[in-house]
């Protein structure tokens, strides 16, 4: 009788031991499951976000994930001129991002055309309205019409990301190419001839607001 009760407890032990084991596995993986789609999507809607912190080019090296990413932002922190001479696509919701604190700063992108035409897809704003931004376009090539860089997405978007200055070429010194696709909001948007030979085109294919100024120089460049 003792006996039998004893592998009665036992097997009854050995039952509930198998039951639990098999539970835990089950919440296990189910927790895995949780946790490993939770992270993994918390990592892929991160693994674009670059940003450029010192004055310097933007190269296929220091945005590789950007570039890489389906959504990400490239951030131009304050006080930093980041010059852009590659083509940079926009999966998702990828977008440029003029200033990185709430406070006054001057920032600067500056695209250069070196010897062939770009496109530059993503958006491009301001952090918020205390940022001092300009956006430039120019070519490196002397004594030529520059090369042409087409912008496809939205430039300033809302009231508090409004681009402060859009400056096609540089009077007497370089010319610049620009088309906007999609719509542009700046408070200010100057189109400068260069040197000699080196005349400044902007074209606007949608709507666009902002002052336009263009800025001949004398037996040079024309815009």
């Amino acid at each position: 009788m003792i006996n039998n009760t004893i592998n009665t407890l036992v097997l009854a032990t050995v039952d509930s031991i198998t039951k639990f084991k098999n539970k835990l596995a089950y919440y296990l993986a189910i927790f895995a499951m949780v946790f490993g789609s939770t992270f993994g999507t918390f990592n892929a809607a991160n693994a674009g976000d670059v940003s450029i912190e010192a004055t310097s080019s933007i190269s296929a090296e220091n945005i590789t994930d950007l570039l890489d990413a389906a959504n990400g932002t490239l951030d131009i922190d304050g006080t930093v001129v980041a010059t852009l001479s590659l083509d940079v696509g926009a999966d998702g919701t990828t977008g440029i991002v003029l200033g990185d604190a709430d406070a006054v700063e001057v920032v600067t992108l500056k695209v250069v055309a070196v010897d062939s035409a770009l496109t530059i897809a993503p958006t491009i704003k301001t952090l918020n309205a205390k940022q001092v931004a300009t956006l430039q376009v120019q070519d490196s090539t002397a004594d030529v019409e520059g090369d042409l860089v087409t912008f496809s997405g939205v430039i300033g978007g809302g009231a508090e990301n409004i681009i402060d200055t859009i400056q096609i070429g540089d009077a007497d010194e370089v010319s610049g190419n620009a088309k906007f696709t999609a719509d542009v909001k700046a408070t200010a948007i100057s189109v400068e001839g260069g040197d000699a030979g080196e005349n400044s085109t902007v074209d606007f294919a949608n709507t666009v607001a902002g002052g336009i100024t263009l800025d001949d120089v004398a037996e040079k460049g024309n815009a």
